[in-house]
């Protein structure tokens, strides 16, 4: 006789599920780490491009389409500043809640790991109990036997 939780395939169900979340979890994580390193780099752009820009105002050697060309630069700049900074809060917003349910998963895991061992517990004492009137059985034939 063997041990089979009733309640396996569901348990198994789950542990992919927490495997996948997992991994989309890592994914954010990853994307997080990409979109602060663009932001960085971006503001880091920005500030070593505005003293250029200043010191050709100072010493006058700017021209109209400079002038026009820098505005727009560092418009672009700071658009794609904010953009990122906005999917930050969104990978930030998911991030939280794919958090939420692999701890929701993991609790519910958790719960059928130990209906499986309390499960275990009763079929290891339902085996001993059966072996024992095994045992109880043989002994009384034997003295039956011996006994006739």
């Amino acid at each position: 006789m063997r041990f089979k939780f009733s309640l396996s395939t569901l348990l198994k169900a789950k542990e992919i599920k927490l495997k996948q979340i997992q991994k989309e979890l890592s994914t954010i994580l990853q994307e997080q780490t990409k979109l602060k390193e663009k932001l960085l780099e971006l503001e880091k752009e920005e500030k070593e491009a505005y003293p250029d820009f200043k010191e050709l105002r100072m010493k006058n050697k700017i021209f109209p389409e400079d002038i026009t060309y820098f505005h727009t630069y560092f418009e672009t700049i700071k658009q794609e500043i904010k953009s990122i900074k906005q999917k930050i809060e969104q990978n930030k917003f998911a991030e939280q809640k794919k958090r939420e349910k692999l701890l929701e998963i993991s609790k519910e895991i958790k719960g059928l790991e130990k209906l499986k061992s309390k499960e275990l517990l009763q079929f290891n004492e339902t085996i001993k109990e059966l072996e024992a009137k095994e045992l109880d059985e043989v002994s009384i034939r034997n003295f039956r036997n011996r006994t006739a």
